[in-house]
């Protein structure tokens, strides 16, 4: 909880065998490195989440183990906001930024964590497109200024994309630009 200095280590987590390991690299606290090993290696089955309010550094570990236990498809992201950190703009594109730009995933690999396997794990529909799939989606790309060539080439440069269009449940929601992100570098257009 939230003020808590008292971390869920391996022996908890491994006794307890959730579905998915919320905040395994801390909120902001993380369990030590080698029981982040164990939860990893001794939950094969489990979602394994890190969320915006991490430890970094831990983050790269948990990116570490999973690439290394060859189960990258098992991370899941989270923003955990709002809570005791406050609330992260655009959380989830920031999880997918520091993903890509420095624990070196690939890029459609971070994005498949925030979308396809996080729903998987939670039981939600969607997350993939796929058809009859529910689907909200977002058209997005570098911004003014940025060297990627791509919404992909952001992430793994670190970059927070421009969001140029949002559609949820079939309709525009955001139909030029986002005015919470800077302007992407193109406008789409529309037929």
């Amino acid at each position: 909880r939230s003020g808590s200095s008292r971390v869920a280590g391996s022996e908890v987590v491994l006794q307890v065998r959730p579905d998915i390991v919320g905040h395994v690299s801390g909120g902001p606290i993380p369990m030590p490195d080698d029981e982040i090993g164990e939860v990893i290696r001794g939950l094969p089955d489990a979602g394994i989440e890190v969320c915006s309010s991490m430890n970094y550094r831990a983050t790269q570990v948990v990116v570490r183990e999973l690439r290394a236990t060859g189960a990258l498809n098992r991370l899941t992201l989270g923003t955990d906001t709002p809570g005791g950190t406050g609330v992260i703009p655009r959380g989830m594109l920031r999880n997918i930024c520091f993903l890509a730009g420095v624990c070196g995933m690939d890029p459609a690999d971070a994005v498949a964590a925030a979308t396809g396997s996080t729903a998987r794990f939670h039981r939600i529909p969607g997350g993939v497109l796929e058809p009859g799939a529910p689907a909200d989606l977002i058209l997005l790309g570098p911004v003014t200024g940025s060297t990627a060539a791509d919404g992909l080439e952001s992430f793994a440069l670190g970059d927070l994309p421009g969001i140029a269009m949002v559609m949820v449940g079939g309709e525009f929601v955001v139909a030029e630009r986002s005015e919470q992100t800077p302007p992407p570098r193109w406008r789409p257009t529309w037929r």
